[in-house]
C-alpha cells in the first residue's frame, strides 16, 4: 500500500499529478491465482502501445504469456477509458520500465489550479500563510 506522495514532476518545478492525488502508480497486481510484477511480466511492445490509434484490441496484441496479456489489456484498457488522461508504461520509456503510471482529472480541471485548491505549500514544501 502506497501513502500520498507529494512531489515534483521528474526534471521539473511543477507538482505531479501524484501530488495532487490523480494519478497512481501500478507495480504489480494480485489476483486469486498470483501476484504479477509489471517489471517482470508486462509484454513490452512499444511499436504496437504507440501506434495502435486507441484501439485496444491492435494495444494488446498477442502476448505469449496470460500475465503478460493480462497486464497489457489492463494497460490498454485503462488508456481507452474517457476519464483516465495518461497511461504511461514500460513501452514510454525506462523511468516507467517497473509500473503503469495511471492518471486522471478532475470534473472541473480549471479547479484543480484555483488558489483554494492548491495545496498551502510553496515548491521548497514549506507551509504559507494565506
Amino acid at each position: 500500500m502506497q501513502k500520498h506522495d507529494y512531489r515534483v514532476r521528474a526534471g521539473s518545478r511543477e507538482l505531479s499529478a501524484h501530488a495532487y492525488g490523480l494519478a497512481i502508480d501500478v507495480h504489480a497486481i494480485e489476483t486469486r491465482t498470483g501476484r504479477w510484477e509489471v517489471e517482470q511480466e508486462y509484454a513490452k511492445d512499444p511499436q504496437r502501445w504507440r501506434a495502435s490509434g486507441g484501439s485496444q484490441r491492435s494495444c494488446v496484441g498477442s502476448p505469449r504469456t496470460m500475465q503478460g496479456r493480462l497486464l497489457r489489456q489492463l494497460a490498454c484498457g485503462m488508456r481507452a477509458q474517457a476519464s483516465v488522461r495518461l497511461v504511461l508504461s514500460p513501452d514510454d520509456n525506462y523511468d516507467h520500465r517497473n509500473h503503469l503510471h495511471i492518471e486522471t482529472f478532475p470534473a472541473d480541471a480549471n479547479a484543480l489550479f484555483t488558489k483554494q485548491l492548491m495545496p498551502a505549500r510553496t515548491r521548497q514544501g514549506r507551509r504559507v500563510a494565506r
